[in-house]
């Protein structure tokens, strides 16, 4: 990962926003092919603590991001740290699975075809099942974090609230409300792998019927 060299796009190159810092687009360069394409910078802010160490959260994204590789996983090309920000450098991949749902929905006015929800569905549950297999849950299944890579494969993204399923810790407001399963809305603080296969159902329904299953408070 370290034959990665990042140049920031000058202007407005910040492509999302949030509690946990944001994503900018830039551009990487491979210093050994000099081959150069877009990628995205998730820039976690205050990642690193006063004695050095990184934030519990932090460590997990990245510990989940280093034990896993598949094609339906999107890579980690780098790590970048600043002071106290840590940096992920990704694929930068333009559309996700929400925007085709929009586009289905109202543009073309009818559902995705089943043919194609075979395909997304088939490499969300082949990501997923790597995903256990490395005894990680995600804990944020929504159609926001599934990308289309450039070579044509959907990836899950976006571990911010992974968990290893031997030492999950109690959190709260874990994974997007629509999509979080019952037993968290109950207050449930015991995680296993049953809480990405309820997202990954509700995804599939949406699929189906290009609406959210649960929406709503």
């Amino acid at each position: 990962m370290s034959n990665i060299h990042v140049e920031i796009i000058p202007g407005n190159s910040q492509i999302a926003r949030g509690a946990f810092g944001s994503i900018d687009i830039a551009v990487g360069v491979n210093s050994t092919t000099f081959s150069s394409y877009h990628v995205a910078l998730k820039v976690l802010h205050g990642a690193v603590t006063t004695d050095n160490s990184l934030t519990l959260p932090v460590f997990n994204e990245l510990a989940a991001l280093r034990s896993t590789s598949h094609k339906n996983i999107i890579p980690l090309l780098s790590v970048h740290a600043w002071k106290n920000d840590i940096t992920f450098v990704f694929p930068y991949c333009s559309i996700d699975l929400s925007s085709i749902l929009q586009t289905f929905r109202f543009r073309y006015l009818k559902c995705v075809p089943i043919h194609f929800t075979r395909l997304i569905m088939k490499d969300i549950l082949e990501g997923l099942a790597h995903f256990h297999e490395k005894h990680i849950i995600h804990c944020d299944m929504k159609p926001g974090n599934i990308l289309l890579s450039l070579e044509g494969y959907f990836q899950l993204a976006d571990f911010g609230l992974a968990q290893r399923t031997e030492q999950s810790l109690p959190a709260t407001g874990l994974g997007t409300l629509p999509y979080r399963p019952p037993e968290l809305l109950l207050g449930s603080e015991s995680y296993n792998p049953s809480i990405d296969l309820w997202g990954a159902g509700l995804i599939f329904a949406e699929l189906l019927t290009c609406r959210t299953l649960f929406y709503g408070t």
